[in-house]
């Protein structure tokens, strides 16, 4: 057992607090010095949730000082980064991929990966004045001389 994990818990009875518009069940709980709590809208999910913490502090789990939760709830954590990810399922797609479907995979990359560099999070589904957002135009020749052939004049 390290230093950051601890079976000392205690559980205490659930709170509620009502405010002018939402009523909030507060379940409060310790875990080594520290006082951990968590807000519900519904006496029931607040009950639910008491019960599972005091039932792992039954079975005698390791509690995260961290978190203040069972280290048995925590999700594993992947050395895998989100472009990683992204890199490797084109990789994986594109020797089975069409030309078309090729070009469609390298548009949602480039898009996807100027998200996750904080490009354009803020223009990712944003609607402006009642439009919605519209990418810029593409800067490859190529691709606005497809563009026009595909398009009417005006």
């Amino acid at each position: 057992m390290s230093d950051s994990t601890t079976y000392d818990v205690r559980v205490y009875q659930t709170k509620v607090y009502k405010g002018r518009q939402v009523t909030t069940y507060r379940v409060r709980w310790k875990v080594g010095p520290r006082l951990c709590k968590e807000g519900f809208r519904n006496a029931a999910q607040a009950d639910s949730f008491r019960s599972a913490i005091l039932t792992a502090a039954r079975r005698g789990e390791v509690f995260s000082l961290a978190t203040g939760r069972p280290l048995a709830w925590e999700r594993d954590r992947h050395d895998t980064t989100w472009y990683e990810f992204v890199c490797a399922y084109v990789d994986m797609t594109w020797k089975l991929a069409s030309a078309k479907y090729r070009k469609d995979i390298g548009a949602d990359q480039r898009g996807d990966c100027a998200q996750a560099a904080g490009a354009g999070h803020r223009q990712a589904g944003r609607q402006d004045r009642g439009r919605e957002y519209r990418p810029a135009p593409p800067h490859d020749p190529g691709e606005l001389h497809g563009l026009r052939s595909r398009t009417r004049p005006a």
